[in-house]
Protein backbone atom coordinates (compact mmCIF):
# COMPACT_ATOMS: atom_id res chain seq x y z
CA UNK A 1 0.00 0.00 0.00
CA UNK A 2 2.96 2.46 0.81
CA UNK A 3 4.50 1.96 -2.67
CA UNK A 4 1.03 2.50 -4.24
CA UNK A 5 0.78 5.91 -2.40
CA UNK A 6 4.20 6.51 -3.22
CA UNK A 7 3.68 6.24 -6.58
CA UNK A 8 0.19 8.52 -6.74
CA UNK A 9 2.45 11.23 -5.19
CA UNK A 10 5.27 11.36 -7.50
CA UNK A 11 2.71 11.19 -10.38
CA UNK A 12 1.27 14.44 -9.21
CA UNK A 13 4.38 16.27 -8.36
CA UNK A 14 5.21 15.46 -11.96
CA UNK A 15 1.57 16.25 -13.26
CA UNK A 16 1.80 19.83 -11.32
CA UNK A 17 5.08 20.53 -13.48
CA UNK A 18 3.17 20.60 -17.07
CA UNK A 19 4.90 22.70 -19.37
CA UNK A 20 2.39 25.41 -20.00
CA UNK A 21 5.17 26.89 -22.35
CA UNK A 22 2.29 26.91 -25.75
CA UNK A 23 -1.54 26.73 -25.01
CA UNK A 24 -3.94 26.70 -27.72
CA UNK A 25 -5.65 29.78 -27.33
CA UNK A 26 -2.77 32.07 -26.51
CA UNK A 27 -1.30 35.10 -28.18
CA UNK A 28 1.11 36.43 -29.77
CA UNK A 29 2.56 39.73 -30.05
CA UNK A 30 4.08 41.22 -33.70
CA UNK A 31 7.38 42.20 -33.91
CA UNK A 32 7.96 43.39 -37.03
CA UNK A 33 6.06 43.66 -40.37
CA UNK A 34 5.54 40.79 -41.44
CA UNK A 35 3.44 38.21 -44.09
CA UNK A 36 -0.08 36.02 -42.33
CA UNK A 37 0.53 32.84 -45.18
CA UNK A 38 -2.04 31.14 -46.64
CA UNK A 39 0.22 27.74 -45.98
CA UNK A 40 2.99 26.78 -44.16
CA UNK A 41 5.50 26.70 -47.17
CA UNK A 42 7.05 30.24 -47.25
CA UNK A 43 7.67 31.67 -51.34
CA UNK A 44 6.69 35.04 -50.98
CA UNK A 45 4.65 34.80 -53.76
CA UNK A 46 0.83 36.97 -54.05
CA UNK A 47 -0.60 33.65 -54.50
CA UNK A 48 0.77 32.15 -50.77
CA UNK A 49 0.29 35.56 -48.88
CA UNK A 50 -2.79 36.57 -46.88
CA UNK A 51 -2.29 39.94 -45.67
CA UNK A 52 1.05 41.80 -43.95
CA UNK A 53 0.62 41.73 -40.30
CA UNK A 54 0.65 44.87 -38.57
CA UNK A 55 3.73 45.43 -36.29
CA UNK A 56 2.86 45.90 -32.22
CA UNK A 57 -0.22 44.25 -32.79
CA UNK A 58 -1.48 40.56 -31.67
CA UNK A 59 -2.45 37.23 -33.07
CA UNK A 60 -4.39 34.35 -31.42
CA UNK A 61 -2.77 30.94 -32.18
CA UNK A 62 -4.33 28.23 -32.99
CA UNK A 63 -1.85 25.80 -33.10
CA UNK A 64 2.10 25.16 -32.92
CA UNK A 65 2.46 23.58 -36.31
CA UNK A 66 5.97 22.86 -36.58
CA UNK A 67 9.12 24.25 -35.55
CA UNK A 68 9.31 27.47 -37.38
CA UNK A 69 5.46 27.84 -37.79
CA UNK A 70 2.57 28.75 -35.46
CA UNK A 71 -1.71 28.42 -37.83
CA UNK A 72 -3.16 32.09 -35.97
CA UNK A 73 -5.81 33.63 -36.53
CA UNK A 74 -5.89 37.45 -36.87
CA UNK A 75 -9.12 39.78 -36.93
CA UNK A 76 -10.83 36.91 -37.97
CA UNK A 77 -8.28 35.85 -40.83
CA UNK A 78 -6.64 32.52 -40.26
CA UNK A 79 -2.95 31.66 -41.66
CA UNK A 80 0.53 30.71 -40.25
CA UNK A 81 2.98 33.10 -39.17
CA UNK A 82 7.13 32.57 -38.80
CA UNK A 83 7.49 32.08 -34.95
CA UNK A 84 10.71 34.33 -35.29
CA UNK A 85 8.34 37.34 -36.21
CA UNK A 86 5.74 36.71 -33.15
CA UNK A 87 6.32 36.52 -29.46
CA UNK A 88 4.07 35.04 -27.07
CA UNK A 89 2.18 36.78 -24.24
CA UNK A 90 0.53 35.64 -21.01
CA UNK A 91 -2.73 38.20 -21.34
CA UNK A 92 -5.15 38.81 -23.17
CA UNK A 93 -4.97 41.64 -25.08
CA UNK A 94 -7.27 44.31 -25.01
CA UNK A 95 -6.66 45.69 -28.59
CA UNK A 96 -5.51 43.15 -30.45
CA UNK A 97 -5.54 44.29 -33.65
CA UNK A 98 -6.53 47.98 -35.81
CA UNK A 99 -10.48 48.17 -35.01
CA UNK A 100 -12.93 50.92 -36.35
CA UNK A 101 -10.74 51.78 -39.44
CA UNK A 102 -12.57 52.56 -42.48
CA UNK A 103 -12.35 52.77 -46.29
CA UNK A 104 -14.43 54.96 -48.98
CA UNK A 105 -13.81 53.86 -52.46
CA UNK A 106 -13.58 56.74 -54.71
CA UNK A 107 -14.44 54.52 -58.03
CA UNK A 108 -16.96 51.81 -58.34
CA UNK A 109 -14.47 48.61 -58.12
CA UNK A 110 -14.54 44.92 -57.35
CA UNK A 111 -14.40 43.47 -53.89
CA UNK A 112 -12.05 39.99 -55.10
CA UNK A 113 -10.91 36.86 -53.05
CA UNK A 114 -7.54 37.51 -54.30
CA UNK A 115 -5.14 40.64 -55.07
CA UNK A 116 -5.35 39.87 -58.49
CA UNK A 117 -7.01 41.87 -61.63
CA UNK A 118 -8.97 38.84 -63.14
CA UNK A 119 -12.43 38.20 -63.94
CA UNK A 120 -12.80 34.91 -62.12
CA UNK A 121 -12.13 36.19 -58.74
CA UNK A 122 -14.71 38.96 -58.36
CA UNK A 123 -17.33 38.63 -55.06
CA UNK A 124 -19.13 41.32 -56.02
CA UNK A 125 -18.82 44.84 -57.50
CA UNK A 126 -18.92 48.11 -54.82
CA UNK A 127 -19.82 51.29 -55.46
CA UNK A 128 -18.22 54.74 -55.56
CA UNK A 129 -18.59 56.66 -52.53
CA UNK A 130 -18.99 53.11 -50.21
CA UNK A 131 -17.95 53.94 -46.85
CA UNK A 132 -18.72 51.04 -44.54
CA UNK A 133 -16.03 48.59 -45.94
CA UNK A 134 -13.72 48.12 -42.31
CA UNK A 135 -9.99 47.80 -42.78
CA UNK A 136 -8.61 44.53 -41.73
CA UNK A 137 -4.90 44.90 -42.90
CA UNK A 138 -2.83 45.91 -46.46
CA UNK A 139 -1.34 43.22 -48.99
CA UNK A 140 0.59 43.41 -51.75
CA UNK A 141 -1.10 42.73 -55.22
CA UNK A 142 -1.24 42.80 -59.27
CA UNK A 143 -1.03 46.98 -60.12
CA UNK A 144 -4.12 47.62 -61.43
CA UNK A 145 -3.56 51.81 -61.81
CA UNK A 146 -0.73 53.51 -63.26
CA UNK A 147 0.96 54.96 -60.37
CA UNK A 148 -0.85 54.09 -57.60
CA UNK A 149 1.18 50.87 -56.53
CA UNK A 150 0.52 47.35 -55.73
CA UNK A 151 -1.35 48.03 -52.07
CA UNK A 152 -4.23 46.05 -51.63
CA UNK A 153 -6.55 45.96 -48.57
CA UNK A 154 -7.76 42.95 -47.06
CA UNK A 155 -11.18 44.53 -45.82
CA UNK A 156 -15.03 43.46 -45.01
CA UNK A 157 -17.94 44.82 -47.03
CA UNK A 158 -21.23 43.60 -46.13
CA UNK A 159 -19.92 41.02 -43.87
CA UNK A 160 -17.66 39.03 -46.81
CA UNK A 161 -14.34 39.59 -46.66
CA UNK A 162 -12.31 40.23 -49.93
CA UNK A 163 -9.40 42.82 -51.46
CA UNK A 164 -9.96 45.82 -52.95
CA UNK A 165 -7.38 47.56 -54.41
CA UNK A 166 -6.34 50.39 -52.84
CA UNK A 167 -6.41 53.20 -55.76
CA UNK A 168 -9.94 52.84 -55.99
CA UNK A 169 -10.32 54.51 -52.09
CA UNK A 170 -9.12 57.16 -50.41
CA UNK A 171 -6.52 55.18 -48.85
CA UNK A 172 -6.51 54.40 -44.49
CA UNK A 173 -5.63 56.98 -41.99
CA UNK A 174 -2.09 56.29 -40.53
CA UNK A 175 -2.36 52.92 -37.93
CA UNK A 176 -1.11 54.06 -34.16
CA UNK A 177 0.96 51.88 -32.76
CA UNK A 178 -0.68 49.54 -30.25
CA UNK A 179 1.49 50.67 -26.92
CA UNK A 180 -0.38 48.08 -24.67
CA UNK A 181 1.66 46.49 -21.95
CA UNK A 182 1.78 42.83 -21.82
CA UNK A 183 3.90 40.12 -20.15
CA UNK A 184 5.56 37.63 -22.49
CA UNK A 185 5.92 34.26 -22.22
CA UNK A 186 9.67 32.81 -21.99
CA UNK A 187 10.96 30.95 -24.18
CA UNK A 188 11.22 27.17 -23.30
CA UNK A 189 14.90 25.84 -22.39
CA UNK A 190 14.76 22.81 -24.90
CA UNK A 191 18.11 21.70 -23.20
CA UNK A 192 16.04 20.28 -20.01
CA UNK A 193 13.71 17.97 -19.86
CA UNK A 194 10.29 18.54 -20.12
CA UNK A 195 6.87 17.18 -17.81
CA UNK A 196 4.74 15.06 -19.67
CA UNK A 197 1.68 16.33 -21.60
CA UNK A 198 -1.02 16.86 -19.80
CA UNK A 199 -3.05 14.11 -21.56
CA UNK A 200 -0.74 11.68 -20.76
CA UNK A 201 -0.80 12.91 -17.06
CA UNK A 202 -4.59 12.76 -16.78
CA UNK A 203 -4.50 8.91 -18.60
CA UNK A 204 -1.45 7.93 -15.68
CA UNK A 205 -3.86 9.20 -13.10
CA UNK A 206 -6.88 7.18 -14.18
CA UNK A 207 -4.24 4.11 -14.17
CA UNK A 208 -3.35 4.68 -10.88
CA UNK A 209 -6.38 5.63 -9.34
CA UNK A 210 -8.96 3.22 -10.95
CA UNK A 211 -6.81 0.05 -9.36
CA UNK A 212 -6.11 2.09 -5.82
CA UNK A 213 -9.47 2.95 -5.23
CA UNK A 214 -10.20 -1.13 -5.66
CA UNK A 215 -7.54 -1.88 -3.09
CA UNK A 216 -9.08 0.91 -0.49
CA UNK A 217 -12.36 -0.02 -0.98
CA UNK A 218 -11.64 -4.26 -0.26
CA UNK A 219 -9.56 -2.84 2.89
CA UNK A 220 -11.89 -1.21 4.29
CA UNK A 221 -15.47 -2.50 3.15
CA UNK A 222 -17.36 -3.29 6.44
CA UNK A 223 -18.52 -6.84 7.02
CA UNK A 224 -20.84 -8.12 8.64
CA UNK A 225 -20.31 -10.18 11.85
CA UNK A 226 -22.22 -13.60 11.68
Amino acid sequence: MKRITLIFVIILMICFQIDFSYASGNYARITQSCYLYKTSTITNSIDDIVCILEPTYFCQILADYNDSMYKVSYAGVTGYVQKTKVKQVMDTPKVPYPSGVKITTTLKCYLRNSPIISSENVICTVPKDTSNISYIAKTIGEVDMDLYGNTWFLCSYNNVTGYIYSGYTSGIDTIMPNVETVSYLEPVDKGRILPIPATYCIILLLIILLPTSLIFYFLYKPYKIK
